[in-house]
Parts: structure tokens; sequence; C-alpha cells
């Protein structure tokens, strides 16, 4: 039972750690720019750059979390979201031109594409913390067997 649980522990640890750097990966680097050139610069699409990493942790985090028998839904539905915005945010995109430069980024698609990609920030917050409750849990558990 303890090895399950540290193998439970190191998915937790590991798929938090990539959520929160591709979260914190933006700052990180607008801080350098910021150091090297005087400026900060914050590249707001970098986390959608990054999805890879980003779902690679919250099917980590997923995987723990059924291990553990905690917070399956709440991480398996923020991971789910995740998805969907991106997918929806790029295939906006794609759809109304913006991507290609076809059409300007303005207006209403510019606005949508936007909002969907809060949301996907939003659900890599989510998963952040929910990995951030998960080990808390698993520090416990193991603390305790």
């Amino acid at each position: 039972m303890r090895s399950s649980l540290r193998f439970a522990r190191v998915l937790v640890l590991a798929g938090a750690a990539l959520v929160w750097l591709v979260l914190l990966c933006p700052l990180i680097f607008g801080v350098v720019s910021l150091i090297a050139w005087g400026r900060f610069h914050l590249d707001y699409l970098l986390p959608a750059e990054l999805c890879f990493l980003a779902f690679a942790g919250g099917l980590m985090l997923v995987w723990g979390s059924l291990r553990l028998h905690r917070h399956r839904a709440l991480l398996g539905g923020a991971l789910l979201a995740a998805v969907v915005a991106l997918i929806g945010s790029q295939g906006l995109a794609v759809a109304t031109g913006m991507a290609t430069g076809a059409r300007a980024a303005e207006g209403w698609p510019l606005i949508m594409v936007l909002v969907l990609l809060g949301a996907y920030v939003l659900a890599l917050v989510v998963m952040g913390v929910m990995g951030i409750m998960l080990s808390r849990d698993v520090g416990s558990s193991l603390a305790s067997a």
C-alpha cells in the first residue's frame, strides 16, 4: 500500500510541477526580458504553446487522483475544460481567418478567442491548485500509513 501511495505522490507532484511550469513560464520570461531589455514582455499565448506539457501534467494529476480516489471529478472536468477551451480558441481563430492573417485581430472574434484562452488558463490554475491539494492529501496519507 505504501509503494502505491508513493507512486501516486510522484504522479501528483510531477503533474502539478508541469502544470505550474506552463502557468509560470510567461511570468518568468517576462521578468527575464525586464532585466535584459528594460521592458516587461508578457507572452500571453505561451501557455497555449506549451499545451502538451500542460496536458501531460493534467493526465498525471488525473491518474494520481484516480489512484488516491480523491478529487477525480474536479480534475477530470478541469482537464476536459482545458482541452475543449484550447481547441475552441484555436478553431475559432482558424475559422475566422485570424490565425492566417486573412482577417484583422479585432472585434467579437478576438474577444471570443481571448475568452476561450482565458478559460484554458483558468482550467490550468484549477488543475495546479488541485495538484497542491492532492500532494498535501497524499503526504498526510503517507504519514498515517
